[in-house]
Formats: C-alpha cells, sequence, structure tokens
C-alpha cells in the first residue's frame, strides 16, 4: 500500500498587546526571519522520495516578500485578501542541515525570509512517519542569551544507521557573530567529539549544527548559548521515543528556542486528553521546567518541587492541571509519549507552553489537518480496481485555553460562548477548558490575556506546538526617580542627590539583574554646571544637560542612587527647575531593562546674589531704567558678535564680560565710551575675544545706578 502524506500547518495569527505594561512591544509576526531545518530521520533509496520541508507565510493585510536560501534561487511570494496563506514546499536534501561527519561546522543552509509588511512563518519538516513543525521568530525579538529544549539521545535501536541524537542549530543573524557554546554537565563532548565549551564565529546567515552522541542517551536540554549579536536557535530531537528508554514509535522533535529575556515567571500544567483509540503505552505525558538562572525555586501548586541551576531542569508526569510559579525566568514544554503500535492514536511532540505573562487578548489559528492517500483494491461493480483513498490523519482535534477566572465569561471562540466547561487550576486564579474543534480556521477572544495550546491525534500520528505568544521582555521594572530641591551661593558647590523614590520589579528585584543605570537631567545653565566635566551635555535654549551614570547597590524606595557635583553660578534667574529627561536600567550585560520610569522635577535656589562691588547692584536682577541690550549672534560658535545698546547711557558707563563665577573676563568700556561720542539713539558695538572656552558667560551693562545684563552662550 502506497502512502502519500499531504501536510498543513496550524496557522496561528495573534494580535493583541501584553497584561504587563512594557517601554516596547514585541510579537512573533515581523518583516525579517532566519530558519534552519536540523535533520530529520530519513529512509534510504527511494523511502525518502516524499520527505519534503515546507515554509507556511501568512499576513493579516497583503504584502510582498522574498524567500532567499543560498545556492537555490530566490523566491517571491504575494499574500493577498483572496490567498491569505504562501505554501513553500521543497525537496529536503539540498535544504535541511548535514548530520555526522558534516555537522560542527559553519553551513550556508538556512533560509532568510524578508516582506513589506508583518507576517507570520512557520516550517514542518516531514518524512515517513516523523514530522514536526515550529513557530518561528523575527529577528526584531531574537536575542543573545538561549537555553536549548531538547530530548535524550534515542539509542534503542541498537544501530548506529538508526540511532537518533538530541540536538540543536544556531543561525547568525549579523556578520562577525561571536558564540559560545556550553553543554550540559552530564554531556562530556558531542557527536563529532567536540569540548563541553566551545567558541564559535558565524557571519550573517551562517548556521551551526551541534548534535549529541546517538549511541548515548545524553540530552542537550539545558545547554546555554550565548553571543554578541541575535542569534535564532533551533531545539531539536532527530527521532524521539518518549519516554526514551520505552521501545516505542518514535518521532522528529523541533521548537524555535526563545530568548531568555522572553522566558517567564508563571505557566501552566494542562492533562492532554486521551486518544480515542488509546496509546499501547502505559506511561504518561510528561513535561520539563527548565531554569535560566541558579537559585530558581520551582513551586508547582504552591509547593516548591525542586531548586534548579541554570540549565537544569525539572521532570514530572502530566496527570492533572497545575499551576507552576518560579523565582527566576524558566521555559516550560510538554512532551506526548509514543505509541506502542500502527493501530493507536497519537506520537511524540514538543511544545512550549507559553508563559502568563506572554498571554495574549485574541488569536487565529487553524486546525492542521493531514491527509493519507492510500492505493487499495476495491471492487467497483464489475471489478477489482485500484482506488485512491485519502483518509485525513488527525481524526481528533483540541485547543486548551487558559483564562484568568474573572474572562471567562467573556471567551469568545469563533464568535460563540464555548459550551464546554471551564475547570479551576488549582492554586491560580486560572481556569481551563478542554475544547474539541473541527479542522480548519479557528478565532478566541477574551477581555484579558489567554494562553492557547493547539494540537490533534492522528492514527500513530499527533502535532501539537505553543497557540502563539507576546514576545516582550519578561524582565520588567517600574520605579519612580526623583531629585531633591537644593539651593547654594553662587560659588559654591552643591551635591544633588537622585533619590530612589519607589521601585518594584517582576517578580522580584533580586531576579531582574539591574546592575547600573543611566539618568540625564536638565537645568538653568547660567545657574549650575557639572563639576565633572564628563558630565556637561549640549547647552540649547540657555539649558545645561548632565549625564550620570551609576552602579545599583541593591538600595530601596527611598534610598539615594548617586549625587552629582553641581557648581553654583551667577545666573540670570534667581532659581531652576531640576528635570530628569531619561531614566535607564542596565543589566550586567549591559543590556537595556525594559522598565517605566516614573521622574520628578526638583528647584535649585540661588541663596547669595553676586553684586557689582562698586554700585552694589543685583546682577540677576538689576534696575535696567530705560536701557536695552542684546547680541547677536546669541548662541556663537565664534567671535567677533555685535552687542546693540539703546536708551540713556551715560558717558562713564563700562561692559563688562564676566564669567559664572563673577570673575571679569574682558572690559569694553573704552570701546563703548567711544561710540556713545558718535550720533543715533541705538549703538552697534563689535567685540572680540579671541581664544575664550564654549560655555556661559555674562555681558553687562552698568550706566550711573541702573545697570543690565544678558548672558552670552559660547558653543
Amino acid at each position: 500500500m502506497q502512502k502519500l502524506y499531504i501536510f498543513f500547518i496550524t496557522l496561528l495569527l495573534c494580535s493583541s498587546s501584553t497584561t504587563f505594561s512594557q517601554t516596547s512591544d514585541f510579537d512573533t509576526k515581523g518583516k525579517d526571519f532566519w530558519i534552519a531545518f536540523p535533520p530529520n530521520f530519513h529512509g534510504t533509496g527511494t523511502d525518502d522520495d516524499n520527505d519534503y520541508l515546507y515554509l507556511y507565510i501568512s499576513a493579516e493585510i497583503p504584502t510582498k516578500g522574498v524567500i532567499s536560501f543560498r545556492g537555490q534561487q530566490n523566491v517571491s511570494f504575494s499574500i493577498t485578501a483572496a490567498s491569505p496563506i504562501f505554501t513553500y514546499k521543497v525537496f529536503y536534501k539540498a535544504i535541511e542541515l548535514l548530520d555526522a561527519e558534516e555537522s560542527e561546522k559553519p553551513s550556508p543552509r538556512a533560509f532568510h525570509i524578508t516582506s513589506e509588511n508583518e507576517v507570520t512563518v512557520y516550517g514542518l519538516s516531514k518524512a515517513e512517519k516523523t514530522s514536526d513543525a515550529f513557530l518561528a521568530f523575527p529577528t526584531d525579538v531574537l536575542g543573545t542569551n538561549y537555553y536549548v529544549m531538547s530530548y535524550n539521545s534515542d539509542d534503542s535501536q541498537r544501530d548506529s544507521e538508526n540511532d537518533t541524537p538530541s540536538q540543536f542549530a544556531v543561525v547568525a543573524s549579523e556578520d562577525a557573530t561571536t558564540i559560545t557554546i556550553t553543554l550540559p554537565t552530564k554531556v562530556i563532548n558531542s557527536r563529532q567529539g567536540g569540548p563541553r565549551i566551545r567558541e564559535i564565529t558565524l557571519n550573517k546567515g551562517q548556521v551551526y549544527l551541534l548534535q549529541a552522541k546517538p549511541s548515548t542517551n545524553d540530552d542537550l536540554t539545558g545547554s546555554h548559548i550565548t553571543s554578541n549579536k541575535p542569534i535564532a536557535v533551533f531545539g531539536s530531537q532527530q527521532r524521539a521515543a518518549i519516554p526514551y528508554d520505552y521501545n516505542g514509535n518514535r518521532d522528529f522533535l523541533i521548537e524555535e528556542m526563545p530568548a531568555v529575556s522572553k522566558w517567564g515567571y508563571d505557566a501552566y500544567l494542562l492533562p492532554l486528553p486521551k486518544p480515542n483509540k488509546g496509546t499501547g503505552n502505559y506511561n504518561l505525558d510528561i513535561f520539563r521546567i527548565l531554569a535560566s538562572e541558579d537559585g530558581t525555586q520551582v513551586t508547582i501548586n504552591k509547593r516548591l518541587v525542586k531548586t534548579l541551576k541554570a540549565g537544569d531542569f525539572y521532570e514530572g508526569d502530566l496527570t492533572e492541571a497545575a499551576a507552576i510559579t518560579s523565582s527566576a525566568p524558566i521555559l516550560v514544554s510538554l512532551y506526548k509519549k509514543s505509541t506502542g503500535g500502527d493501530d493507536n492514536s497519537s506520537d511524540p511532540y514538543m511544545m512550549l507552553v507559553p508563559p502568563a505573562e506572554q498571554f495574549l487578548k485574541s488569536y487565529r489559528w487553524i486546525n492542521s489537518q493531514v491527509y493519507d492517500t492510500t492505493t487499495e483494491r476495491r471492487w467497483t461493480g464489475r471489478r477489482y480496481e485500484d482506488v485512491q483513498v485519502i483518509k485525513p490523519i488527525y481524526d481528533q482535534q483540541f485547543v486548551i485555553v487558559v483564562a484568568p477566572n474573572s474572562a471567562v465569561t467573556s471567551v469568545k471562540l469563533d464568535n460563540a460562548t464555548p459550551k464546554e466547561k471551564f475547570i479551576a487550576i488549582p492554586n491560580s486564579d486560572y481556569s481551563f477548558a478542554t475544547i474539541s474543534v473541527q479542522d480548519g480556521v479557528h478565532t478566541i477572544s477574551a477581555d484579558s490575556g489567554i494562553g492557547i495550546y493547539v494540537f490533534g491525534y492522528g492514527n500513530a500520528d499527533s502535532y501539537g506546538y505553543i497557540g502563539g505568544m507576546n514576545m516582550i521582555n519578561t524582565k520588567f521594572v517600574s520605579s519612580t526617580i526623583k531629585p531633591l530641591d537644593i539651593s547654594a551661593a553662587s560659588g559654591d558647590i552643591v551635591r544633588l542627590p537622585l533619590i530612589l523614590d519607589s521601585l518594584q520589579a517582576k517578580p522580584r528585584i533580586q531576579s531582574v539583574g539591574i546592575d547600573h543605570f543611566t539618568a540625564t537631567i536638565q537645568f538653568n545653565a547660567t545657574l549650575l554646571t557639572p563639576t565633572d566635566t564628563s558630565q556637561r551635555g549640549k547647552i540649547a535654549n540657555g539649558f545645561q544637560t548632565a549625564t550620570i551614570t551609576g552602579k545599583y547597590a541593591n538600595q530601596l524606595s527611598g534610598d539615594t542612587l548617586t549625587t552629582i557635583e553641581l557648581t553654583a553660578g551667577l545666573g540670570d534667574a534667581e532659581s531652576t527647575p531640576i528635570d530628569i529627561l531619561t531614566f535607564t536600567w542596565f543589566d550586567t550585560a549591559g543590556d537595556t531593562i525594559d522598565s517605566k520610569n516614573s521622574v520628578k522635577s526638583a528647584t535649585f535656589r540661588l541663596t547669595d546674589v553676586w553684586t557689582d562691588p562698586t554700585h552694589g547692584v543685583r546682577l540677576i536682577n538689576p534696575q535696567e531704567g530705560t536701557m536695552s541690550l542684546s547680541i547677536e549672534p546669541n548662541p556663537t560658535t565664534s567671535f567677533p558678535v555685535n552687542v546693540i545698546l539703546s536708551g540713556q547711557i551715560e558717558p562713564t558707563a563700562t561692559l563688562i564680560i564676566y564669567t559664572l563665577m563673577g570673575r571679569q573676563v574682558a572690559d569694553y568700556s573704552r570701546q563703548l565710551r567711544n561710540e556713545l561720542t558718535t550720533g543715533g539713539d541705538t549703538k552697534t558695538l563689535q567685540i572680540s575675544l579671541p581664544n575664550i572656552s564654549k560655555g556661559v558667560y555674562f555681558l553687562r551693562l552698568a550706566s550711573g545706578e541702573n545697570s543690565i545684563v544678558r548672558s552670552l552662550l559660547v558653543e
């Protein structure tokens, strides 16, 4: 009996805002993608004739794009309202990553997908009785810090040609990408005998495949991958039996890994419904919880089950609904167990569980269907003939919905209230419903963020993967920063403190990894100047900016973050607001921590106004009388400048430039008096000041009991 498999992918079109406020919002839609296919298990001879790789591209609005692959002709695609899905099918041999002795070296075998508008991309690797699919992540949500979720190598066949390894692939999105790979401590070396810790360099579009030894039960779950530029990481197993020591049917596993910054702290384990024909395997479905930090406390239903080191995982049987919480970011995955024969339902798959922090308010997806075309000998009424019969593989289709208790009544599946009952998840504010659905497109929405798990069962086959998720950074800080009111006399040095008025973090401050911060503040340039020249920023419109960088030393609400030394000047006013323009938190790697930072203002007041030593006239609030004084251009980058005067100016008047501290820089009184002997009500003097430094100065015109002061900004 000849079989032909036709595959359709589960399409998950997601749109919504996150339940947590962020400085930026990303999801799994994008305009740029990098994708690689780790090796599936293929037969020999003609047994692999129907083994293909698929890319499925969907969009919510019409768009055009290009699929490129080095050594292959570019493929242009167009998505319209009438044809919202583009399918690209290609024979695997020239595309799939080469394994065994061809692994652990840079490979050009990566797809690059670009589009004019945002699209969602899925990949599927199909071979005879072994296939799996994944949701691809766009380049703008890729990261530089990953841990791999995979599964044990399978040596149950006791045959080097049929044993299958745990594996992962790394794709560089930029040139000169330096990548450090650290394998789990239990894995001494890789399939090619490479070291447990290694550093590699990839250029844009290059891929690095690493496999465990297939003749062992080595598991690459927990491999740590870091880089200096964004990378894509795909966790996989070439053909796994679950559990690995069960001699049952095997299947290819793959998921694209989210960067650690996208992991969460809360997830929900939900039991998968039993197939209607049974599995022939009395083992249980399993789950894994992978940690990203040392000392990660994992709690299930409010009971501490394990404290994990970075890269370690906890594995358990998936028997009942449960709430997972953790003290640091975790990645959770469900594994469907193997079947015991061809006449039983379902087969292994690996499905990442969306963290509650990444739930969306709405989804659009398709429950996929796989068709088995067989040739059967049938009686046609006159004689027996070979007849092609097309049968769907998946005879059971499901979606599991996780919703906050407060939003259960608002859930709408295909614009209707689901008939299935929502069941409370113990020790949480969430409930779930397992809903049987038909093949094809579905939509779901709710008033609050929900999660969905999409899967289907068939005869010795199954599929399932994450129903979509937001891609915000889940390490998140909310803080309020304020300066304090200060005062000083002209020429004094004053210290301005920045106070941490409030600080909150998800899930806790210690887990966020705050290392340092940067603040930009602004004030009147004639009244205050940073003592440290490296902190001085631009002067614009009479205001000076200053940049402050400080180390976070575990301060809490109400503590002082840092202080900045300022020198008080003469000023063209008696006070100035001190405003915080920007404030940013950083981690130890120098990466920005997503945060919402509220800032407050303070006031500086000049307590002792500088006075003219002869006349005792206040410089910052002089009696101008009928005189006027202006400088053009002002600010200036060069001299001479024009000083324009008018009004009643006595022949003994003086015109002097001072620094902020009241030190005389230049005296133009003689030039002024000469100009006063000429006719006309308005006088214009050209003044030069060679070798003057950039900064703020004051030009003071004094005539009898009156005086007038104007600031001069030299940039």
